[in-house]
């Protein structure tokens, strides 16, 4: 496909402009597809008139709102860079990309409860002051106690910038071009910036919406943080090709919001990772029926247990639900599952890979390609990034000569070309020199009936040893029982496997994705084990 997202927006336009194209439940705003590009228009050209030129870069720090993907159309029309910051950004964070990225404009909401973005921002304008690249500061929408311009306020001077110039910043725009960065988390050490283009977003996007089966009257729910890529690309942008209608139920993603809107709204298509499912299961107003006309979506961050797949596609009634697998280097999808793919399948792989990427399993010290069935690190090559911004050594080291992506993941691959994840590279455990996978602790687990959710993570233990840790949630019916959990454990892993050190908790500390932050448990547990 060789689109940008500017033209990808109009196309949809031309092509069903009265279809519903974004619906904001918390304003009761409805957007047309027509409105929709009509409003990205006028905002392109007031980033033109003030004097945002093609490749500077534009933050963006907002929840889920219109003005959101207003922005990011707008942005790409007008040639810029949208850089997407994290709604949990702190001010550290926050001084980092702005200076990282060299951004020149930084459009912010003042908050998602009370100010806190803008006070972050206010915090940081007091110390030694904002980068000297960054021009101009506006607001998501106006507020009456400051002097900040709106998003609207910027769309106003439209009129001093032609049509005419849109249209040039939009034809000398390539496919190729960069359109995004955006910023891995920075768990290990600090964030880098992935630059993206537009072929490859669009590219991953075409093939996650033809395996979804999207059509112009399905309507998809944005129900994680438009602010990472799973919100803004592998949900909106599906959508978009297929001409559907996105739904923002609230500014933050909500169990009961999500579930009156899917009911309401007759939503079709549902995202996120499996808490995102089960949180839903877990209301006390839910009914099976509030969730009769959701037919499909994806979840992926985190494995999804076989009972829980069995409750979205038996219960949920979530019939073609398919499992995922990508990073963010890669422009979202690596594989998907097919909604012809049996339960098994869709609980022990991520599926096989998308239209116009390729898979191999390698040696992860050698490069070498491996077998099917052998368990290696997975590379992709088909739609990547163009690279990490200012860090020509990261993206060799992730990057190979031939294309190939790096991506740190350990998996199988059968001769069907489905993958098996077993964990990231660095999270596999050595205990007695030997590879331990958390995943297979975590599938024990997760069988044991009183478990509701497991992590298994390597704790240091000093002169290069690791022992084997795992944190675990009970389902809120039963008394915890270590002992009986243990005992479980020591019939069904091998010694090797077998947990040296058990902990019950009410919960994980997660991403806003919904993924377990397993570098956070293994710090605190290894302070509470006294052995840092």
């Amino acid at each position: 496909m060789e689109l940008t997202l500017g033209n990808l927006l109009d196309q949809a336009a031309g092509h069903k402009p009265n279809s519903p194209a974004l619906v904001d439940l918390p304003t009761n705003t409805r957007l047309t597809y027509a409105e929709f590009a009509q409003k990205t228009d006028q905002l392109a050209r007031g980033f033109i008139a003030l004097g945002l030129l093609p490749g500077d870069h534009l933050a963006l720090w907002a929840p889920n709102q219109p003005q959101w993907l207003i922005c990011q159309f707008a942005c790409a029309k007008a040639g810029l860079i949208l850089v997407n910051l994290d709604i949990s950004l702190d001010e550290k964070g926050l001084k980092f990309i702005l200076e990282n990225a060299d951004v020149r404009a930084l459009v912010l909401a003042k908050g998602i409860n009370q100010n806190e973005f803008f006070d972050t921002l206010q915090a940081l304008r007091k110390k030694p002051g904002l980068p000297a690249e960054l021009k101009h500061l506006i607001l998501t929408e106006k507020a009456p106690d400051s002097a900040l311009p709106s998003l609207d306020d910027i769309a106003a001077k439209a009129d001093e910038a032609s049509q005419t110039e849109l249209k040039k910043r939009m034809q000398i725009q390539s496919p190729g071009d960069q359109s995004s960065l955006i910023y891995t988390s920075g768990t290990t050490g600090r964030p880098k910036g992935v630059m993206l283009s537009h072929r490859g977003l669009l590219n991953t996007s075409f093939a996650a919406a033809s395996i979804q089966g999207l059509d112009h009257t399905d309507k998809l729910l944005i129900t994680v943080p438009l602010s990472h890529m799973f919100g803004c690309i592998c949900l909106t942008m599906p959508g978009i090709l297929a001409r559907s209608c996105l739904i923002i139920p609230s500014r933050l993603p909500e169990p009961k919001t999500t579930l009156k809107a899917a009911y309401r709204e007759k939503a079709t298509a549902i995202y996120g990772a499996p808490t995102t499912f089960m949180a839903l299961m877990e209301q006390p107003d839910y009914r099976p029926d509030m969730l009769a006309s959701l037919r499909t979506g994806i979840m992926a961050g985190a494995v999804c247990p076989l009972e829980v797949m069995e409750k979205v596609v038996n219960q949920m009634g979530i019939k073609d639900i398919l499992i995922g697998y990508g990073q963010t280097e890669a422009s979202s999808w690596i594989s998907l599952t097919r909604p012809d793919d049996i339960l098994e399948l869709r609980v022990s792989t991520v599926g096989r890979p998308i239209e116009g990427v390729e898979v191999i399993i390698s040696d992860p010290e050698t490069g070498r390609a491996l077998p099917r069935g052998s368990i290696g690190e997975i590379r992709a090559r088909g739609f990547n990034m163009l690279g990490y911004k200012g860090l020509e050594t990261a993206t060799k080291e992730t990057l190979d000569q031939e294309g190939w992506l790096l991506t740190g993941d350990l998996a199988s691959m059968d001769e069907n070309g489905y993958l098996r994840i077993f964990g990231r590279v660095k999270e596999a455990i050595i205990k007695d020199n030997q590879v331990v996978f958390p995943s297979r602790i975590e599938a024990v687990l997760l069988k044991h009936p009183q478990v509701a959710d497991a992590q298994a993570f390597a704790v240091s233990v000093g002169d290069h040893k690791e022992e084997v840790a795992v944190w675990i949630r009970v389902l809120p019916e039963y008394e915890p029982n270590i002992e009986e959990i243990k005992g479980f454990c020591d019939q069904r892993l091998s010694p090797l496997e077998q947990p040296e050190h058990y902990k019950i908790v009410k919960s994980f500390p997660m991403t806003a994705l919904g993924k377990p932050k397993k570098f956070v448990m293994r710090k605190q547990f290894m302070q509470e084990l006294g052995l840092t």
